[in-house]
């Protein structure tokens, strides 16, 4: 399920609760903001594995350079 689907229901569940109208707005406040921080997360994640996936392409390149100078060096 999507973070923001999850959100948006319990937002409904906070919007029928019997809470006040001020603990609503408080709870509602604060799950927006676990939404952020998830997406924000995510994000993260999406970029660290980009970053990875470069750094053991560049890994893979040099190795590959390493065999074809000591073919050469032969």
């Amino acid at each position: 399920m999507e973070i923001s689907k999850a959100v948006n229901i319990a937002v409904g569940c906070v919007m029928t609760s019997s809470l006040d109208r001020n603990e609503k707005r408080e709870v509602i406040e604060s799950l927006r903001k676990f939404e952020r921080q998830l997406e924000e997360a995510n994000e993260d994640r999406a970029i660290l594995a980009e970053v990875i996936n470069t750094s053991n392409y560049a890994d893979e390149l040099n190795n590959e350079y390493e065999r074809l100078k000591a073919l050469c060096e032969d």
